[in-house]
């Protein structure tokens, strides 16, 4: 698994149209495009990679509250859920679980 680059990281639009996606701490560059919402996309990965993390935790503990109250199938949803959000940050990441 390779770390990326901690955030914020802020879109910006260049002088030549282009738009930049830079470490807002150090102004090193993440990446290029020419498409704002791309750009946008981008820019706000960090933010979401640390909300999904977040997010994947929650569900798992909603899980078990649910299945000890007996709610089996509000639990699996949600454990679903979880397992999703998992594979999402998997994906990014590159960690195949080897």
């Amino acid at each position: 698994m390779t770390e990326h680059t901690p955030g914020p990281w802020l879109a910006r639009k260049m002088i030549s149209g282009n738009w930049t996606i830079d470490d807002d701490t150090s102004a090193q560059p993440i990446a290029r495009t020419s498409d704002e919402a791309n750009a946008r996309m981008i820019a706000a990965a960090p933010r979401m990679f640390e909300r999904l993390s977040r997010n994947a935790s929650a569900l798992a503990l909603a899980a078990e509250v649910m299945r000890a109250k007996g709610l089996d199938g509000a639990a699996a949803s949600l454990e679903l859920d979880a397992s999703r959000t998992r594979e999402t940050i998997r994906a990014a990441t590159g960690d195949d679980g080897e």
